[in-house]
């Protein structure tokens, strides 16, 4: 026992490093195959040059006379809008100034009728004052 822990005491012997080793490689050459390389992705090509282009009405498109990409020269139509809202706005506009007439015309008769009641002291002044502020009324004209 006493062998083991006098040897305890001893430092320990330094290892001989290994040479390094060196190798002769052979030259690496790369040749290129002449292989076109693709590369697919989804997207989208927006151009730099954009116009707006508006309508003095709206309405749904009925007919689209140019696409995408064609040239296009001033005053040349390129869509046409379904004139059916338009057509029912006149329409509208129409029967409004029909009836407006009408109602004017009613008024009139109603005026010339309380004007002689009037003169005749057969209406008060109150009623023939209505029916001249019912005709000249600034719908009524």
């Amino acid at each position: 026992m006493s062998a083991l822990l006098s040897a305890c005491g001893k430092a320990p012997e330094a290892q001989p490093q290994p040479a390094p080793k060196s190798w002769d490689l052979a030259v690496v050459k790369v040749a290129t195959a002449g292989l076109p390389i693709d590369y697919t992705t989804v997207g989208s090509v927006v151009s730099d040059q954009r116009i707006e282009v508006t309508s003095r009405m709206s309405g749904y498109i009925h007919e689209l006379l140019v696409r995408e990409g064609d040239r296009v020269r001033r005053g040349q139509i390129i869509a046409r809008l379904d004139g059916a809202d338009v057509e029912g706005s006149i329409r509208q506009s129409r029967a409004g100034v029909g009836a407006a007439s009408s109602a004017l015309a009613d008024a009139q008769i109603d005026f010339e009728r309380f004007q002689r009641l009037y003169e005749r002291a057969s209406v008060s002044e109150n009623e023939w004052r209505k029916v001249r502020l019912k005709r000249d009324a600034p719908g009524s004209r």
